[in-house]
């Protein structure tokens, strides 16, 4: 407002008022043009305030007589008499001191807070140079920041460093230290997968054996008669020494894949990537096998889609999947890389949750899926399973896959290429679309179900641009019923009501809100004088901030009506009914009436209306 006033040329008349003479008789032409630029300048200057206040405030300056006289009068209502000013100052500079930054936040954000509860100081007289502030910022930091602290305060000059410069410098380190932190957890990802492929290689990996042709360990003996050969079923040998087993490569009987002398066959990738799972999996159903047969005049297809089919993978490490549309929730940015058997590696772009349907109808979800766009099936890891409590047992051809508590979960038997294939019901979402034909009922709804004398008055007066001309004819809305369903009224005997402003403040809490704001407000209170039905509302990250937010709003009201709360009304929820609370109503003389919760009619009109619209929507 001084800005507006200095560019205006009329702060000084604002400021230092000019003196209006009793009589003009005497006073020389310069006099008189003098005093007839002041009388200018003053009027300019109340027409300026009297635009920038609004209705509250322009009650309060309606009867000065010049800028000077409002002026004093709104800086007396906005600071309050020096007491007040000095308990404001004491708060604010306990406030200052008490601000430490969180683990969670950035350096940005920190800095913000502490940049805002300064310039509160200065607006109300304190003079708070920028070296304090740097000072407190530098006191502040985590411990994370310590080695940039020192290095500040070792080789520049605190009383002439400026608050952006020290911004920039602590910026700068925390990019550098979030830039070394994503390329070492990158680093220990790449060793973590090597590691494991030489533990995989170690102990044969997938589809190999202990020995090639003919290897053993100490040579084939001929004393073991006893022993059985799980491959052939005959006694004297081990399976590994068996001249029946078969090669995986090229499918003739004498000796192993890795002593095959046939060209080698590109074995199915196996990943190496390490994630925790949050949720298994329940209910969960297997593809049967199913024999194609030729036919001219039916085609035979499979019973599921290769989406639908996921690979139960005792060497996978994670969950992975190639089909972006599956995923209910995704979030793609790189987590790095996934590394085949073969060297090969592909980028990770994303990691996200599948929904699927159990045998009982219920949702399920597989939770921190990696989206691999390069990948062609699906891949669930049982070492992640296993980590969260499952068991898994491989037996006679089958694969039995229990939870925590034994419950068998699925069954999948093995096909003929070794591998364990399950099917799950993937939930996909669907964008349904409402085909209205009712033009009337249409608006309605468009509306939030506003009432079709309300339509009519919109189109009548030309309120809206785009609003059809045409009659709303009163429509039945069975969503309007079932929102204004009403329960036994109250007896009014029970009721207290105001008969002045303040006399009666309506406060209720709401929340947690999902999603929450993007500065992480979850709740809101809400404060409505009984009165004239004006409604304040304030957003809040916690419910412990409702009684720090009602002495805020206590101060803000009464400075501005000259008028005193007399009464509260509110539910029984801890937030309104804590001891500080009560001890703070008590000592302000405030009545409290306590409502049960839930229940909408003591909580007067305007709360009222926005649980219909709520419930309608």
């Amino acid at each position: 407002m001084k800005a507006l006033l200095g560019s205006q040329d009329n702060w000084d008349v604002v400021e230092n008022g000019y003196e209006e003479p009793v009589t003009t008789e005497g006073y020389t032409n310069a006099q008189l043009n003098a005093l007839k630029v002041a009388r200018a300048k003053d009027k300019a200057a109340l027409y300026l305030l009297y635009r920038a206040v609004d209705e509250s405030g322009f009650e309060k300056i309606a009867n000065a007589k010049s800028s000077k006289e409002a002026w004093d009068i709104l800086e007396k209502a906005k600071k309050g008499d020096e007491r007040v000013k000095q308990v404001r100052l004491q708060t604010l500079r306990g406030e200052l001191e008490n601000m430490r930054m969180k683990e969670s936040e950035g350096v940005s954000e920190f800095i913000t807070r502490v940049e805002t509860v300064a310039n509160k100081l200065n607006r109300n007289g304190e003079n708070l140079p920028s070296s304090r502030v740097v000072e407190k910022i530098l006191r502040s930091l985590t411990d994370d920041f310590e080695n940039i602290v020192c290095a500040i305060e070792e080789s520049k000059d605190l009383s002439t460093l400026t608050v952006e410069e020290l911004t920039g410098s602590l910026e700068a380190y925390e990019q550098r230290k979030k830039n070394k932190k994503e390329k070492g957890e990158s680093l220990e990802q790449a060793l973590q997968a090597k590691a494991t492929i030489k533990e995989e290689k170690a102990r044969g990996g997938r589809g190999q054996a202990w020995g090639g042709r003919g290897q053993t360990w100490g040579g084939r003996s001929n004393t073991n008669n006893n022993i059985e050969c799980y491959n052939c079923g005959k006694y004297g040998h081990v399976a590994k020494e068996c001249y029946s087993i078969k090669c995986y490569n090229c499918g003739n009987l004498g000796h192993i894949s890795k002593d095959c002398r046939s060209e080698k066959k590109r074995e199915e990738p196996t990943n190496f990537l390490a994630e925790e799972e949050d949720e298994g999996l329940l209910l969960v159903t297997t593809i049967p096998e199913v024999e194609i047969k030729p036919s001219c005049s039916s085609e035979i297809k499979p019973s599921c889609s290769d989406n639908s089919v996921w690979y139960l993978d005792t060497g996978a490490s994670n969950h992975m999947c190639g089909d972006e549309h599956l995923f209910k929730m995704l979030s793609k940015e790189e987590f790095g890389s996934v590394s085949f058997g073969d060297a090969s590696k592909v980028v990770v772009k994303g990691r996200g949750t599948i929904w699927y349907q159990q045998r009982n109808g219920k949702i399920g979800e597989i939770g921190d899926v990696y989206y691999v766009p390069d990948l062609k099936s699906n891949i669930l890891s049982m070492g992640q399973l296993m980590e969260k409590g499952y068991s898994v047992l491989m037996k006679d051809r089958e694969l039995q896959l229990k939870d925590k508590l034994g419950r068998l979960i699925a069954q999948v038997e093995m096909k003929k290429n070794r591998m364990y294939k399950l099917e799950l019901k993937i939930v996909q979402d669907e964008c349904m679309q409402l085909d209205l034909e009712d033009e009337a009922m249409k608006w309605h709804l468009r509306f939030g179900h506003l009432h079709f004398g309300g339509l009519t008055e919109l189109v009548k007066k030309e309120m809206v641009f785009g609003l059809p001309k045409m009659e709303f004819e009163k429509k039945f809305c069975e969503e309007c019923v079932i929102g204004k369903h009403a329960r036994t009224s109250f007896p009014r005997s029970s009721e207290y009501r105001a008969k002045e402003q303040l006399g009666l403040i309506h406060t209720d809490l709401c929340g947690p809100i999902t999603p929450e704001s993007f500065s992480g407000k979850k709740y809101f209170v809400s404060f409505i004088d009984d009165f004239s039905r004006k409604t304040w509302v304030y957003f809040l990250k916690e419910k412990l901030e409702v009684f720090e937010t009602f002495k805020k709003f206590k101060v803000m009201v009464e400075k501005e009506t000259s008028k005193f709360i007399k009464a509260v009304r509110s539910d029984r929820g801890g937030e309104f009914t804590s001891v500080e609370f009560n001890k703070y109503c008590e000592e302000h003389g405030i009545k409290r009436f306590l409502t049960d919760v839930g229940v909408t009619r003591p909580k007067s009109k305007p709360t009222r209306t926005l649980l219909y619209h709520q419930q309608q929507l």
